[in-house]
């Protein structure tokens, strides 16, 4: 997750773009009353990108990341047809639509970074929580991020994913979950070459708001119930080892689910305990009998975790 890691703070980052923004905007907005002025510009435009890029680089704990290569490939604007001769009007007016360009290129970098807790609020992000999420907790997540946005405008959801330390199980997963919320009304989705993109829909946003509701009716594990779980934690470990799991394998994963009993309400440590049992299946460590049976034994929930 290096590469989504800044080297400074969030603002700092802000206030750097802001400048390089500024510069451009000046830029777009210069007396310009012929040719040899506009060349000058174009000069001055050239320096004001590549000093963008360079200072964008600098905010990042690893030089070249997907947010400075977007920028990069922002291109000044212009079309010259074989044998024609644009007025100098024409090509100042061009150079201004480019000046746009970028300074449009360096708000979608904030805008973009804005979705990212690994650079908003490095500290707070438990990479280890964000690997294990289920299904259902990535499109809850999804719908939270883009929640938050009043734009209206469509979101790339595989950066919505990758830039929060959720890495995607196979590379078609970010389009099969918009498709999956698409199909539940909760997003509006448009195809794209990273998979796909979306904004969220009134159904979607109803639909977090009931969320919160219900968790704020379910109580967080209690230190009542802790040392009861912590047993049933330790019998599943010996379950699982004498069915053919690694031991090593287990132990972290098992202890932090007792750590996160004390902080999550029972559905969403429930969501984390299927994830860590589901992933033993998928990494064909243990056999879905004793998966499900683990799941079971922990939970209380008489239903199959693997079908």
């Amino acid at each position: 997750m290096k590469e989504f890691q800044l080297s400074c703070s969030f603002d700092a980052f802000k206030d750097t773009v802001q400048t390089q923004i500024e510069k451009f905007e000046v830029l777009q907005q210069r007396q310009i009353n012929n040719i040899e002025e506009l060349q000058t510009a174009r000069q001055e435009r050239w320096d004001c990108y590549r000093e963008a890029i360079t200072n964008l680089n600098h905010c990042f704990m690893e030089e070249n990341n997907e947010l400075v290569r977007d920028f990069t490939e922002t291109q000044a604007t212009g079309f010259q047809i074989v044998g024609a001769r644009k007025s100098t009007e024409a090509e100042i007016k061009e150079f201004r639509e480019s000046c746009k360009g970028y300074i449009h290129s360096l708000k979608g970098v904030v805008g973009n970074a804005s979705f990212s807790d690994i650079m908003v609020n490095p500290d707070e992000v438990d990479l280890g929580q964000r690997a294990s999420m289920g299904m259902e907790d990535r499109e809850i997540f999804i719908l939270q991020k883009l929640s938050k946005v009043s734009t209206g405008g469509y979101f790339d959801i595989r950066w919505i994913l990758e830039s929060n330390g959720i890495t995607p199980r196979t590379y078609n997963e970010p389009f099969e979950i918009t498709k999956s919320l698409e199909q539940m009304g909760y997003v509006n989705m448009l195809g794209v070459l990273s998979g796909a993109a979306a904004s969220i829909t009134t159904e979607g946003i109803k639909y977090l708001e009931q969320l919160t509701k219900e968790e704020q009716r379910i109580p967080k594990g209690s230190a009542e119930g802790y040392e009861e779980v912590c047993q049933k934690i330790d019998q599943v470990v010996e379950m699982l080892v004498k069915a053919g799991v690694e031991h090593e394998i287990l132990f972290n994963e098992m202890e932090e689910l007792k750590e996160l009993y004390l902080h999550l309400n029972k559905k969403n440590w429930r969501q984390i305990v299927m994830g860590k049992l589901g992933d033993l299946v998928l990494a064909k460590a243990a056999e879905p009998d004793s998966i499900n049976a683990a799941y079971q034994f922990l939970t209380g929930d008489h239903h199959k975790l693997i079908g």
